[in-house]
């Protein structure tokens, strides 16, 4: 997790510096920070990265009922059980099947935890960098793809603040290293 807070950093810099150069394009060192920028931004794109200054602009203007192009994972959530663990966890919580969350642009909240305005962090992460992360299998979650999306957000760190996308109706939150399965509300 570290290493992609850092990498955020560094192409939030090389993306400031590249507006700047974009605002002069005679300065022939403007121009190639430009270019060496929209390079990073295309690869970013391709992977699934998700900028969250870009995020957020995307955010503030997000109509009130999040229009067909916000995230998938958007939306009204319930724990309905256990999806696995990972080697070193504790032992499941039962209490937290019935808990239910809600993401969307302008608030994230997960039980009675409630963020204003928080930054959604996407990053895809191949097959066995999500085994290096997260030390368990994507297929004994039930994922069998070639990489899997993961969703930080904030600084990550309380319940629901870092789940795995499974699919459109399923999302997996990571707490003591227990994966809880939430479904979508119809």
């Amino acid at each position: 997790m570290k290493k992609w807070l850092l990498t955020s950093v560094v192409l939030a810099s090389v993306l400031a510096v590249s507006a700047c150069g974009n605002a002069n394009s005679n300065d022939s060192a403007a121009s190639n920070a430009s270019g060496g920028s929209n390079a990073t931004n295309t690869s970013n794109a391709s992977n699934g990265t998700n900028n969250s200054g870009a995020s957020n602009a995307a955010n503030a203007n997000a109509p009130a009922d999040e229009s067909a192009t916000s995230p998938s994972y958007f939306g009204d959530w319930t724990v309905t059980g256990v999806a696995g663990s990972t080697a070193v966890s504790t032992s499941p919580d039962d209490s937290m099947i019935g808990t239910k969350a809600t993401y969307a642009s302008d608030k994230a909240v997960f039980g009675k935890d409630e963020i204003q305005k928080p930054e959604y962090n996407e990053k895809e992460l191949a097959k066995d960098d999500f085994v290096s992360e997260l030390r368990v299998q994507p297929k004994d979650l039930g994922i069998d793809a070639d990489s899997v999306k993961t969703v930080t957000i904030g600084d990550g760190t309380g319940m629901g603040h870092f789940f795995i996308v499974k699919d459109a109706n399923t999302l997996l939150v990571l707490w003591d290293g227990n994966f809880y399965e939430m479904k979508k509300a119809a």
